[in-house]
């Protein structure tokens, strides 16, 4: 079964305050990295581990999970990112 993840091209304190608001927690791979990195992935993994993170290079992470996720490049579009974010919450 595919897992799902969807991402946006830019990260700000706004956007992942969204996304807490909605239930992801952010990743504690790297605090830093999570308010740095230009891009923001947000990431059902199921039963109530809905995580989101920063990622520097976004385009080898796609492609290097292709075979076993769906990703959804949501460009700088915020409204479509947290709508999409929201979908994965409610679908878990």
């Amino acid at each position: 079964m595919n897992k799902y993840a969807c991402f946006i091209r830019k990260n700000s304190p706004d956007i992942r305050e969204k996304l807490e608001h909605l239930g992801y927690s952010p990743s504690e791979v790297s605090e830093s990295k999570n308010k740095e990195a230009p891009t923001l992935v947000a990431w059902n993994k199921g039963e109530n581990n809905a995580i989101y993170f920063g990622e520097e290079y976004i385009d080898a992470v796609t492609k290097a999970l292709a075979y076993d996720m769906v990703f959804t490049d949501c460009g700088e579009d915020e409204a479509l990112f947290i709508a999409i974010a929201s979908k994965q919450i409610k679908n878990k």
